[in-house]
C-alpha cells in the first residue's frame, strides 16, 4: 500500500509539474519555449509511466490477496482433524502421534514434525484421500466434475465457470461497464429494441377520448452464442504444490487468455460467428449515423471534436457514458492545445475519482483503432449498460495428461460458448476523423 501510495504520489507531482510550467507561461503573457514543451511532455510521459504502473500494481496487490486468500484457506483445509495414519507404503514409511506432534519413520530414522506443520498435514486420512483422487483423475480440489469414461473429459461445475467469468470481469474492461446474462440452456438470446417511438398525449378536454398509438414500434435483434477454444499447459510440479491453488492459477490464465480474445471482438468484432463489435459500423449493432467527425481533422482529434462526440449523447446517456481510447489518442489528446499555447486537458481529479476527460471516465485499451487518417474511428463514448453480453455457461475442459509429459506439463484445453452486440445505437458516438 505504501508503494501504490508514493506511485500515486509521484503521479500528482508530474502533473503539477507540467502545471507549473504552462502557468508560468500564462501569468507572463507568452507561450511556452521549446525548451519547456520539452519539459511539460517529459512530465506528462512520466504521469503515463506511473499511471500504467499504478495500475500494474494494482492488479499485483488483487492477485496477491487473492493467493493469500487461496492459502489462508487452504491451511484451514490442512487444520482438519484426523488421526495420523501411514501416509502409504512406499519406501516403507509409517508416522505416528507422540505428545501432539507426528513422528515419520522412514528407513529406520524418525523424524519428528509440529501438528500443524505441512508434513503433518500430509499425513491425515483427508490430505491421503484427497491426494489419491487427484492422482487417479477422480476430483480436483471439488472444483471439477463429472468425468466420461473415456477418461479426461471433464465440464466444470458452476463454481468453477462463475469463477472464470469473474476473472474475465478483471482482465476485460468491457465486461465491468456492459449488461452480461447468463444463458446456460438456450441456445440464442433474443432482445427486444425499440425502432420507433410511441406518440399518443395531446392536449385534450375532460370528456375528450384519447388517441391510440400508431407509432411506437419493437425490432428483435438475436445473440447466438458461439464456441470459442484455446488451451494451456499447467506443471505437474504446480499441482503437486502445497502451498498454492493450482486451479486458482489456471482460473486466472484462461481468463487472461480468453479476456484477450475478447476485448478485441468487444470492439472490432465483424458479427458473423463472432460478436459484433462497438467500432463495426453495421445496421445490427451502432450505425454510421452515430460518427460524429465534426470538429476533427483529417489526422488529429481535436478538443471541439470531443465536445461534438459528447453532446451527440442524450443526457440519460451521458450520465454513464464512458470513453474508450488507445493510448496513442490519449497522447494526442493531452497535447492538445488553447489558443494561448496552454494545454487544454486537465487529468487532476478529486482523491479517489477516476481521471475523466470532459467528465466523463476514460479506459485505454490496445484494440481501441489508433490509425489517424482520414474516415478512421480512433474513439467512441457511450453508456456500455447497452452493450450486452450472453454467457453460455457450460465451460468445456479437455484434460489431457499424456501429450506432454515429456515436458513434465499437463494440456488443458478449453471450450465455451458467448456472444455479444450493441443493443441501442443512440446510446454510443463513435469519434472519426474528418
Amino acid at each position: 500500500m505504501a508503494y501504490l501510495q508514493d506511485l500515486r504520489e509521484k503521479a500528482g507531482k508530474a502533473v503539477a509539474d507540467a502545471r507549473s510550467i504552462q502557468d508560468k507561461a500564462k501569468t507572463e503573457k507568452r507561450e511556452l519555449t521549446a525548451d519547456e514543451e520539452k519539459q511539460v511532455d517529459g512530465f506528462l510521459a512520466e504521469y503515463d509511466r506511473l499511471d500504467g504502473e499504478i495500475t500494474t500494481q494494482e492488479k499485483r496487490d488483487a492477485r496477491s490477496a487473492k493467493l493469500e486468500a487461496a492459502g489462508r484457506a487452504m491451511e484451514e483445509r490442512g487444520k482438519r482433524k484426523s488421526e495420523p495414519q501411514n501416509p502409504g507404503n512406499g519406501g516403507g514409511r509409517r508416522a505416528h502421534e507422540d505428545n501432539g506432534d507426528v513422528v515419520l519413520e522412514h528407513r529406520g530414522v524418525e523424524l519428528r514434525f509440529g501438528k500443524d506443520s505441512p508434513v503433518a498435514r500430509r499425513c491425515t486420512d483427508d490430505y491421503q484421500r484427497d491426494f489419491r483422487d487427484v492422482l487417479r483423475g477422480v476430483e480436483q480440489r471439488n472444483l471439477q466434475s463429472t468425468i466420461d469414461v473415456s477418461g479426461g473429459y471433464l465440464i466444470t461445475p458452476e463454481q468453477m465457470a462463475v469463477g472464470i467469468l469473474k476473472e474475465l470481469d478483471d482482465e476485460v474492461f468491457i465486461r465491468k461497464i456492459s449488461t452480461a446474462i447468463p444463458v446456460p440452456t438456450a441456445q440464442t438470446l433474443g432482445i427486444r429494441t425499440r425502432t420507433n417511438k410511441a406518440s399518443t398525449f395531446q392536449r385534450g378536454s375532460e370528456l375528450s377520448d384519447s388517441t391510440d398509438d400508431t407509432s411506437l414500434k419493437f425490432g428483435n435483434k438475436v445473440l447466438k452464442p458461439d464456441y470459442v477454444t484455446g488451451s494451456i499447459l499447467v506443471s505437474r510440479d504446480l499441482l503437486r504444490s502445497a502451498f498454492m491453488d493450482p486451479m486458482a492459477i489456471v482460473r486466472e490464465e484462461l481468463a487472461r487468455d480468453a479476456g484477450e480474445l475478447e476485448e478485441r471482438e468487444f470492439l472490432t468484432g465483424n458479427g458473423t460467428n463472432e460478436p459484433m463489435g462497438v467500432f463495426t459500423a453495421s445496421a445490427d449493432g451502432i450505425t454510421t449515423a452515430r460518427d460524429v467527425s465534426t470538429g476533427n481533422t483529417s489526422t488529429e482529434i481535436q478538443w471541439d471534436g470531443l465536445i461534438e462526440a459528447l453532446d451527440n449523447l442524450k443526457g440519460k446517456y451521458q450520465a454513464n457514458a464512458t470513453w474508450m481510447f488507445h493510448r496513442n489518442a490519449l497522447t494526442k489528446i493531452r497535447k492538445l492545445k488553447d489558443g494561448s499555447g496552454n494545454y487544454i486537458w486537465n487529468p487532476i481529479t478529486r482523491e479517489g475519482m477516476p481521471a475523466s476527460i470532459l467528465g466523463r471516465p476514460y479506459i485505454l485499451s490496445e484494440w481501441v483503432p489508433n490509425t489517424f487518417t482520414t474516415g478512421q474511428y480512433v474513439g467512441i463514448v457511450g453508456d456500455f449498460s447497452h452493450y450486452v453480453i450472453a454467457d453460455a455457461l457450460e465451460f468445456e475442459l479437455l484434460v489431457l495428461d499424456q501429450t506432454k509429459a515429456r515436458q513434465n506439463q499437463i494440456e488443458v484445453i478449453v471450450r465455451r460458448k458467448y456472444d455479444a452486440m450493441p443493443r441501442l445505437a443512440e446510446a454510443f458516438s463513435r469519434v472519426k476523423l474528418a
